[in-house]
């Protein structure tokens, strides 16, 4: 294009640049750098165990108040088990509640929707000690289509197994807890002994008209802590 005006030129390459850098800055927020998703594995205990070491390397995955939360799903396909890639919403005012969104929804290459199974979603939060949210009870409601309303079995069959629906923590210390809707309970995974310890149970107050979660809350056990 050719310019007849030295005014109209250096103002067309101010607003191109401007564009430019508007659309550079867009990218970077809207497209943040996250890995493919993980698997296959032979087991769920697998993927969620190979799930905490990928997030602690992500950016900001550690940094306290002013950290990133990263979540996703774990989900079964006939070649294994698997993640999502890691999501996250980078841009969060220090101080603010960490949060994450999940992903619409779970695709897989080659993979019919209809052959994946999607039994448990997961997020992280960017401190050493941790525990569940009451915000995380609340949002159990809001993906009707993964974590069923209160009433509804939350259980799976893959290959004659049963697996209930978990939602899955971790903290920086790669401490690991699974909350089971279909029970309401809390486990943790103890590091040293391999294996499940039951630390809560789950209170939830249900609006008795509509059926959706109002609050909860859990009741560590005797003994237990976070």
């Amino acid at each position: 294009m050719e310019c007849r005006s030295l005014l109209f030129c250096i103002a067309l390459t101010s607003w191109l640049g401007a564009c430019v850098a508007q659309s550079v800055h867009l990218d970077k927020s809207e497209h943040p750098p996250s890995p493919q998703g993980l698997g296959p594995f032979q087991s769920l205990d697998e993927v969620e165990e190979a799930l905490c070491p990928a997030i602690m390397k992500m950016p900001g995955a550690q940094n306290g108040e002013a950290g990133i939360e990263y979540c996703g799903f774990v989900y079964h396909t006939p070649q294994g088990w698997f993640s999502t890639a890691l999501a996250s919403l980078p841009y969060q005012r220090p101080g603010d509640v960490r949060r994450c969104k999940l992903p619409d929804g779970v695709t897989h290459t080659q993979v019919p929707t209809a052959l994946i199974v999607t039994v448990g979603d997961f997020h992280s939060h960017p401190w050493p000690f941790t525990e569940f949210s009451e915000a995380r009870w609340i949002q159990g409601r809001l993906r009707g289509d993964l974590m069923p309303t209160p009433g509804r079995a939350t259980r799976l069959s893959i290959n004659g197994a049963v697996y209930d629906y978990r939602r899955i923590l971790f903290s920086t210390k790669c401490d690991h807890y699974r909350y089971f809707p279909y029970t309401q309970e809390i486990f943790k995974h103890d590091h040293m002994a391999m294996r499940w310890d039951k630390i809560a149970n789950v209170e939830l107050t249900v609006d008795k008209q509509t059926g959706e979660i109002i609050r909860g809350s859990a009741k560590l056990l005797p003994g237990k802590d976070w």
